[in-house]
């Protein structure tokens, strides 16, 4: 079995630090795009529920304006009912 020369060993050396100075940069990259992809995940979240919301607002408005004419249109049948009752009394 051949043995290996001194200078190998220096060269496996300096790839060794090396790799461990390239995968702390590396762990560091990886730390800034999973905190890149959570606020991009997390301003996502909030222009959706901010849609929602507003949609939400939107719909309860919509649904109270209805509601309210409807009960309008009952006063004002109930209305018309008295005022004819009290023209029938008076007549």
């Amino acid at each position: 079995m051949p043995a290996l020369s001194p200078f190998s060993k220096s060269g496996l050396d300096k790839a060794k630090s090396s790799w461990d100075s390239t995968e702390h940069y590396m762990n560091w990259f990886t730390r800034l795009v999973t905190s890149a992809y959570a606020w991009s995940d997390l301003i996502i979240r909030m222009r959706q529920n901010r849609a929602n919301k507003n949609y939400k607002k939107e719909t309860a408005e919509k649904k109270a304006m209805e509601i309210m004419e409807e009960h309008q249109k009952k006063l004002a049948g109930q209305a018309d009912k008295l005022q004819k009752r009290v023209v029938w009394l008076e007549g």
